[in-house]
């Protein structure tokens, strides 16, 4: 595992780390924001079952982790099926979110929040000290993707 790009840095520097980050990575904000609006509009038009008994999915009260978990999928569907080279979804635990195949480097979590409001806090566990003082041992660096329910 690489170590953070921040690690070291004054926290001032931080910004500018982060739009380098950004520029250098390969999936671009506008193809993201596509994808994204896609995997949505499917996502809300799944149904569970089939016939008559299927319902569809915005008619049912689902818990906002199964929601995001769905949109997850979809997205990495979405990149995949435009870009089979490229990207692809996670296949195992040890894999990110979304792979992007020539260089894993670039692979990424995603993570949804159902919360009001435009904090995500994705995986709050990794790198934090336990009710014990242990620190956690599973630790994830790289990109994010953050996707809001709300707002």
């Amino acid at each position: 595992m690489t170590s953070s790009p921040y690690a070291g840095k004054p926290e001032k520097s931080w910004l500018a780390i982060t739009h380098d980050l950004a520029a250098k990575h390969p999936l671009k904000l506008a193809e993201l924001r596509e994808v994204a609006i896609v995997a949505w509009g499917t996502l809300w038009q799944t149904t569970v079952g089939s016939g008559n008994t299927s319902v569809r999915l915005s008619e049912l009260r689902v818990p906002a982790t199964i929601v995001g978990y769905f949109f997850e999928i979809l997205l990495a569907r979405e990149l995949e099926v435009r870009h089979p080279q490229l990207w692809r979804g996670s296949q195992s635990k040890a894999e990110k979110d979304l792979v992007y195949v020539p260089d894993p480097s670039f692979s990424v979590e995603i993570k949804a929040s159902g919360q009001a409001g435009f904090e995500v806090y994705g995986n709050r566990s990794y790198g934090q000290r336990s009710e014990n003082e242990l620190l956690v041992k599973k630790e994830k660096s790289g990109y994010y993707i953050t996707v809001n329910f709300f707002g």
